[in-house]
């Protein structure tokens, strides 16, 4: 059985919008719901990799975007996939 995609992303009102086994496929979400939007490793907010705005535009460059939230994900870092 397959497992749930790592990457949780939320809306700027803390509400869940959706998961992504990529970066890319996050990025893209956070774009649409736009600043203050986040990327998790789960769902609790301590494990936020990514808030759009503060962190920058996740869709400038997906590398970028990818190399910041394996640095912010450390040992999870190996969930991330490009």
């Amino acid at each position: 059985m397959a497992s749930s995609p790592a990457l949780k992303v939320y809306d700027s009102n803390n509400n869940y919008v959706g998961s992504a086994k990529e970066v890319l496929g996050a990025s893209v979400m956070v774009a649409v719901y736009g600043e203050g939007s986040t990327i998790r490793i789960g769902h609790s907010k301590k494990s936020i990799l990514w808030t759009q705005g503060t962190d920058g535009d996740a869709t400038e460059s997906y590398d970028s975007t990818g190399l910041k939230m394996a640095e912010r994900a450390g040992a999870f870092a190996e969930l991330i996939i490009y």
